[in-house]
């Protein structure tokens, strides 16, 4: 039954050291976000554009860009208003509750490009982006010229709300001197080649750092797996990867997989939306680990920092520099910047006091799980894992 299952989950997040939270549009819609790759909240957000023949594939493009710019940026422009206005739902304050309990930390891995995660208070350096940040910019002719932050450029682009065609004279240009090539969000785009995706290995090398070292401890941890579905499976096959990632003695990590509709495969399965469950489950939790008990969800309006002065947050970049002095094979090294970014360890600027950081310079050829349009969970899984 479905209290059965609550129960289960409850005692398992009550339970653990750490949490990895996996999580998928289903996880923003509950804020009031739309459903862009829905038929009917299309429609519904978008009329005149639905009505052109538009659609969030077509405009999410790097063939949309290239002919289009002035519809591609000021439809972006929208979308990234539309984030910023909105507040991030309840069910983000009960996880970062849940968080701020667990001594070993956690990680969260989202497709979502809304920021809600950072606007309800996690740590920055405890994100990985599989899709990239609308909240910087790259160039959308070379990777030659790096990623940067993108809110000044952003802020001045002026964009009709009826056709969603921006001025030409606001659209953000890229930085490199001379180039003259408009700038593009660093995000996966459809149809892209040109993504600048450093800044996302940097992010998913300290995650799998970190669950390495969770492993080789013995860490009791739980994955979490919110809203992903399998249509761009991104985040479901990293979520069946963490589950299957055993501890020495064989032992598999607990998957907990929130969705209202898709519930294949392995694990722990809750038929409701994103705020639902959580809200529901906290109720369970509450009740499950009365020593210490989960922080009350009305108590959880301190954002979790990077630095720990809200819980401690073991294992993360700083922790990994530790092993790599130790001599432990660690792999690629992050570094966060006072500014709460992770900056290649060769490029850390000689000031850091909260001006723009350069974060990246070269070109990364990683091609991560990406758009893709699988229709049911088996060959969803398949064609991502093959790729």
């Amino acid at each position: 039954s479905m209290e059965a299952e609550l129960a289960k989950a409850a005692a398992l997040v009550a339970g653990a050291d750490a949490l990895i939270i996996m999580a998928g549009a289903g996880m923003s819609v509950d804020s009031g976000l739309p459903d862009y790759r829905g038929t009917n909240s299309w429609t519904a957000a978008f009329p005149a554009l639905a009505e052109e023949g538009c659609t969030y594939e077509s405009l999410a493009a790097t063939a949309c860009l290239e002919t289009r710019p002035t519809l591609f940026w000021g439809w972006y422009k929208h979308r990234i208003r539309i984030y910023k206005e909105t507040k991030p739902h309840v069910g983000y304050d009960i996880l970062k509750a849940w968080c701020a309990t667990k001594s070993a930390g956690y990680y969260i891995y989202t497709s979502n490009e809304d920021a809600h995660f950072l606007a309800a208070g996690f740590a920055e350096d405890r994100i990985v982006e599989c899709h990239g940040s609308l909240h910087r910019l790259q160039c959308s002719r070379s990777t030659q010229h790096g990623v940067w932050v993108a809110s000044a450029a952003i802020g001045k682009i002026q964009y009709d709300a009826a056709t969603f065609e921006a001025d030409p004279a606001t659209l953000p240009l890229c930085r490199a001197h001379r180039c003259g090539a408009v700038a593009r969000p660093n995000v996966m785009l459809f149809g892209d080649r040109l993504w600048h995706s450093k800044r996302f290995e940097q992010q998913y090398a300290a995650y799998t750092t970190w669950l390495d070292r969770c492993r080789a401890a013995g860490t009791r941890v739980v994955v979490l797996e919110i809203g992903a579905g399998t249509r761009l499976p991104a985040v479901r096959v990293r979520a069946d990867e963490a589950a299957k990632t055993a501890h020495q003695d064989g032992w598999r990590y607990p998957l907990v997989r929130i969705n209202p509709t898709e519930l294949c495969g392995a694990g722990i399965r809750i038929a409701l939306p994103a705020r639902d469950a959580l809200e529901q489950l906290n109720a369970h939790v509450m009740m499950a680990a009365p020593a210490p008990p989960p922080i009350n969800v009305a108590q959880a309006q301190t954002p979790i920092s990077a630095d720990g002065s809200t819980a401690a947050l073991p294992d993360g970049p700083a922790a990994t520099a530790e092993a790599s002095q130790a001599g432990e094979p660690v792999g690629p090294q992050p570094v966060v910047a006072s500014t709460g970014m992770l900056v290649d360890v060769d490029e850390v600027p000689a000031v850091l006091d909260g001006s723009v950081v350069e974060l990246v310079t070269e070109k990364s050829t990683t091609d991560p799980i990406g758009p893709a349009h699988p229709t049911d969970c088996a060959s969803a899984l398949a064609s991502a894992t093959e790729s």
